[in-house]
């Protein structure tokens, strides 16, 4: 449990009155070090001041003595934000830590870092949003202690990463070599639109295919119509706009289509795709979400986040029961639950989780995911305060998740995830 004490100064004034004239002075600063009681409406008496003194007669003397001590979750209670069942904040460590990665966690990894750092002052820790696939090339680099991914580590990226993590001859025997996925967060990849007047939007898969593909080019298309009936859709040119990086949201997108719409779905799967021709690309979360804000017609994918924190709307997406379901945090739980409940470490000693991106619950939104944090299992630079750090993003830091357009992992998956955290070296 976190223990703050906060001390405060007793100011004293004496006014001092001499004769016709009026004086007053700071007499003395001094600490409060532990609670006390003070009495309200009573007065302590002023200080004996005799003569020899610098006023040598004193008519009043007024003592004013304000005293805030106070004690958090030192004295008996527990800190308010702390939900049952999480584990007691970490043992800070000092150094630095540098991540890179997914914009997926962008806004989250702010947050956590911005809390982090305020409950263990030693520790400095950054986190640059570069895209997924750059992120992973500057952890295989080794220029960055942690990696942010939305995709799996491919073949010749586990590899290379393996490579990276694999330490100096005679630093050990087990385990050597290993890069691992430990989940950070649930979230939801989301389509947000700008069709002026048009406040609610649902999509199947098809449509949803067609738009990104080329096939749909004005808005008030009969497929898009027929997803919304009753709807006054403008017959404004559809503008969808992609990601040009190599994107872990690319990845879930991609992945998303490629099970839902079935054969509607073309382009394949993976962090950068053959878009067609003509469409409008930008670098990262952030940049797509302004092209939307600023070109009406226009619509793209992002993480839930980026459209709440620019108040967006967000597309329902058809589900395999036929239901219309929207990005939140119960939806997104819902999606998870069938990947909680499977949660174990893989046969390469780490965790990645099985999205079903048509479930059956017909209140699970199907586009939502699980994003990594990618590590070493030994030869971290500071494995302490690794350790440290995703000890409160997996205790403490789930608890930030809902309030920002997030969701905490399933329960099953963190405890899985803080053994593999913990096991760090």
């Amino acid at each position: 449990m976190s223990r703050f004490r906060a001390t405060a100064t007793i100011r004293i004034r004496v006014f001092q009155i001499h004769e016709n004239a009026g004086r007053g002075a700071d007499v003395f600063t001094t600490r409060c070090t532990r609670p006390r009681r003070v009495a309200h409406g009573r007065s302590s008496p002023g200080p004996r001041l005799t003569p020899g003194r610098l006023v040598p007669r004193v008519v009043a003397v007024r003592l004013l003595v304000t005293v805030f001590c106070l004690t958090l979750a030192a004295c008996t209670a527990q800190r308010p934000d702390r939900a049952a069942g999480t584990s007691p904040d970490p043992q800070c460590a000092a150094g630095k830590l540098t991540g890179a990665g997914a914009t997926f966690q962008q806004n989250l990894q702010a947050r956590w870092i911005s809390d982090f750092t305020i409950r263990c002052h030693d520790a400095h820790v950054t986190y640059e949003s570069i895209g997924s696939g750059a992120g992973i090339q500057r952890f295989i680099d080794g220029s960055v202690d942690f990696a942010g991914s939305d995709a799996i580590l491919t073949e010749q990226e586990q590899q290379a990463a393996n490579k990276r993590c694999t330490p100096p001859v005679g630093a050990g025997s087990a385990p050597t070599g290993q890069a691992l996925h430990i989940p950070a967060v649930g979230g939801a990849l989301v389509f947000i639109y700008n069709l002026p007047g048009v406040y609610s939007l649902r999509l199947s898969p098809a449509t949803a295919a067609g738009i990104f593909q080329g096939g749909i080019t004005t808005w008030n298309d009969p497929r898009i119509a027929a997803d919304n009936p009753g709807g006054a859709l403008p017959a404004l040119p559809v503008r969808p706009v992609h990601r040009e990086d190599s994107s872990g949201s690319t990845d879930v997108f991609s992945r998303y289509l490629s099970a839902a719409a079935g054969a509607s779905w073309r382009l394949g799967i993976g962090k950068e795709l053959p878009w067609p021709g003509g469409s409008a690309a930008a670098t990262g979360s952030a940049a797509v979400t302004a092209s939307v804000i600023h070109n009406p017609g226009s619509i793209t994918y992002v993480e839930l986040s980026f459209a709440a924190e620019q108040g967006l709307p967000t597309a329902a997406l058809r589900t395999t029961s036929g239901t219309y379901v929207t990005a939140n945090g119960t939806s997104v739980a819902a999606a998870l639950s069938s990947a909680g409940a499977a949660a174990g470490q893989s046969d390469r000693g780490d965790l990645r989780l099985p999205i079903d991106y048509t479930p059956d619950d017909p209140l699970a939104y199907p586009a939502s995911a699980v994003t990594y944090t990618i590590v070493c299992a030994r030869g971290n630079g500071n494995a302490e305060l690794l350790r440290s750090y995703l000890a409160y993003t997996l205790a403490q830091g789930q608890l930030s998740t809902r309030t920002i357009g997030y969701a905490p992992l399933p329960d099953p998956t963190v405890s899985v995830a803080r053994r593999l955290a913990a096991s760090l070296g």
